[in-house]
């Protein structure tokens, strides 16, 4: 499972998450930080961005495949919103709640989706190349 946030309206994807579907229990709860944040963003990059002050979409996609780059019939999707907002002068967000139940259509994906899809696996595997390392 894979989770990717996406700013609005177009834009690059802005983080993602990566978890493997037997660990999971639903529903299921998770959190996007500034630790899932690809590149070219960094925690402080991200913070100067006017995209930290956006609205942010976030695409929950369960899939069978290892990879969302090569998608199988089988996927899932799921969407939501998280809206940033100020309290006590501090720009904080709203929680995005995702469900997941439409089947996705594979036709529905265009060149230019799966090699973005694909730049996200490259992403991920980067990260956890670097985490495994000794």
């Amino acid at each position: 499972m894979v989770i990717v946030t996406k700013l609005l309206p177009t834009g690059p994807p802005l983080a993602a998450k990566r978890y493997k579907l037997n660990s999971l229990q639903f529903p299921f709860v998770f959190e996007i930080t500034s630790a899932d944040l690809l590149f070219p963003y960094t925690e402080e990059a991200w913070l100067k961005s006017t995209n930290s002050k956006d609205t942010v979409a976030m695409t929950a996609i369960i899939s069978t495949s290892p990879l969302l780059g090569k998608p199988a019939d089988t996927e899932r999707a799921g969407f939501g919103i998280s809206e940033p907002i100020t309290f006590a002068g501090v720009l904080t967000r709203t929680g995005g709640q995702l469900s997941v139940q439409d089947k996705v259509d594979m036709s529905l994906y265009s060149k230019e989706d799966l090699a973005l899809l694909d730049s996200v696996d490259k992403a991920l595997a980067e990260r956890e190349a670097v985490t495994a390392a000794p």
